[in-house]
Parts: C-alpha cells; sequence; structure tokens
C-alpha cells in the first residue's frame, strides 16, 4: 500500500488531500500516476500526465518520501510498501 497525497490543483480534481491504494510489489510511479489517471479520469490525466501518457506534464513534481523522483530512477522508480508518492503541481509567478 502507498499513501498519496496531492497538493494545489490536483487536490482540487481528485477531490481530497490524500489516499492510500494498493499497488503491485515493486510498482513503478509511472504505472501508479496511470492507475491514478484511469482512477480520476481526463482532468487527472490532462493535469499531470503527457500527451500519451509516458512522461509527466511540464510543472509537476513528484516526490517519494520527501525526495524527487529526479533524484532517484524518474517515473521507473520503484515505490516500497508504505512510501508516500506527492504529486505537486509547480506554481510560477511574481513580480
Amino acid at each position: 500500500m502507498v499513501k498519496i497525497q496531492y497538493m494545489g490543483q490536483i487536490r482540487a480534481i481528485v477531490g481530497h488531500r490524500e489516499e492510500i491504494i494498493d499497488n503491485e510489489p515493486e510498482s513503478t510511479v509511472l504505472a501508479i500516476l496511470q492507475q491514478l489517471g484511469t482512477k480520476y479520469g481526463k482532468e487527472f490525466k490532462a493535469e499531470v500526465l503527457d500527451d500519451v501518457n509516458q512522461g509527466l506534464r511540464e510543472g509537476i513534481l513528484i516526490t517519494i518520501n520527501g525526495i524527487a523522483t529526479g533524484q532517484l530512477d524518474g517515473l521507473n522508480t520503484s515505490l516500497d510498501t508504505h512510501d508516500t508518492l506527492t504529486i505537486l503541481p509547480l506554481f510560477t509567478g511574481g513580480g
């Protein structure tokens, strides 16, 4: 089981802050995101996954236990039981 945390616009799409999902042993981040895309539909996919479902949209950060997947094995990072995956849209702006 993996804990999923949703931040920003993603939280608004899914309707809650976090959830626990069952995952296959050694599931990858990409497999979990695709599973969530199936569960939450087009709006989630459009916000998080690229057009062909093989990567992240620009401006989305995924962390595993607080470590960015870019510092791990990217979307191929395996998830262990009790890991926490956080989906965080990056915000830009200022002025």
